[in-house]
């Protein structure tokens, strides 16, 4: 019973980190994205430098923006279409952290109306 509680918690947090990598790098295309040029200008979103921090958002963050902008080129897109691009990935990142935290959270209220009616019946 401990270890279904453990994995509602483990999965709560999965999915809070999920999200919170999501907004953050939400925020640097925002932040980068201060406008977006005509079709007919090439297309370049600067992303501003992460620092030399050894936490994991300086490390994995500039890898998921470097596939996105990889992608986005390669495709030759305008600049509107590498933006919509962008939201699109970041909206599935949110749908999926969103998912896992709410199994986390379904997790745990099951095992907590487990004990209360566990702890009624006088076992």
């Amino acid at each position: 019973m401990e270890n279904r509680e453990e994995a509602g918690y483990l999965l709560l947090f999965l999915g809070v980190v999920i999200l919170l990598f999501t907004f953050y790098l939400g925020y640097r295309i925002y932040v980068s994205a201060t406008a977006i040029h005509p079709p007919s200008a090439s297309p370049q979103i600067n992303y501003p430098s992460v620092g030399s921090g050894s936490n994991a958002s300086s490390i994995i963050g500039p890898i998921i923006t470097g596939a996105i902008q990889s992608v986005t080129s390669s495709l030759n897109l305008s600049a509107y279409a590498n933006f919509f691009i962008e939201i699109i990935v970041l909206y599935l990142f949110a749908n999926v952290g969103y998912k896992i935290a709410k199994l986390g959270v379904e997790m745990l209220v099951e095992m907590q109306k487990r004990e209360k009616k566990g702890g009624k019946n006088g076992e």
